[in-house]
């Protein structure tokens, strides 16, 4: 009598344990669903260094250079945007970086904000065993004019509509732009300088210090000039994550295209 109730013991206990173990489970994904803040969307590049930015900091649209954005360090200059003839910045100083000529000249001067920042971004690029040179600073109204006009003279209009900017329009003018070189090109402003151990560094390393490439070699139709991977131009830190992450040139970030991390 007794074998025969254990037996009829354990084969309940066999029918009923799969039934059991079903329902823990499902109580266990409930808890789990119920705890899970749900799928984390991908970060978009740099977002560490977006993430670092005060949350306070605005959006807004870059501004276009006129007489009264021309000092603001992220203003547009290009060439239906000119700075005032007369514009010249109050605090430009000469950074202490190596050029490729030797001498006083205005060309070795910047902005003290964006000077401070390129002898950062040289001294992280000298770190990593790359030595840069800066080959053109400021240069002023006056200067650009002689600049443009021998540029017309030697190369063509052409030529010089697509490297060269008629005077106003220059980036150079406003103190917060350098053209950079490298012994790797025989301390030219070429194009092949892309293709650097130097040229391919900045890409990954001038948005961190404020700098941006400011003409891209797909956006000619946006920027109005030709591939500059030589041209460095400071905005500033926000703004330059900003375009380094989505892809955009300072036209489009003025046109509104993404929300803009103000300074």
């Amino acid at each position: 009598m007794f074998p025969r109730r254990r037996r009829l013991h354990r084969l309940l206990v066999l029918a009923i344990a799969p039934l059991f173990l079903f329902v823990l489970y499902r109580a266990a994904e409930d808890s789990l669903i119920r705890l899970s803040p749900g799928p984390v969307p991908p970060a978009p590049p740099q977002a560490e260094q977006l993430s670092a930015i005060p949350a306070d900091a605005g959006a807004e649209r870059l501004p276009y250079a006129d007489e009264r954005t021309a000092g603001e360090l992220a203003v547009v200059v290009n060439k239906e945007h000119p700075l005032p003839a007369g514009y010249i910045p109050s605090d430009l100083v000469a950074p202490d970086i190596p050029f490729v000529f030797e001498g006083e000249h205005e060309k070795r001067l910047l902005r003290e904000i964006a000077a401070g920042e390129i002898e950062k971004l040289f001294e992280a690029a000298e770190e990593d065993g790359l030595q840069l040179y800066g080959v053109s600073g400021y240069r002023s109204y006056e200067t650009q004019k002689a600049l443009y006009s021998f540029n017309v003279r030697t190369k063509g209009e052409a030529h010089a509509a697509r490297y060269s900017a008629l005077p106003g329009t220059s980036e150079h003018q406003t103190g917060l732009a350098l053209d950079v070189s490298s012994a790797s090109v025989d301390y030219k402003l070429v194009p092949a300088f892309a293709d650097t151990d130097e040229g391919r560094w900045l890409v990954r390393h001038a948005h961190l210090y404020g700098f941006v490439i400011r003409y891209p070699s797909d956006k000619e139709d946006v920027t109005g000039y030709a591939y500059e991977p030589w041209h460095l131009r400071y905005v500033g830190r926000p703004a330059a994550l900003s375009a380094h992450t989505y892809d955009l040139t300072l036209e489009e970030m003025a046109a509104g295209a993404v929300p803009v991390l103000s300074q």
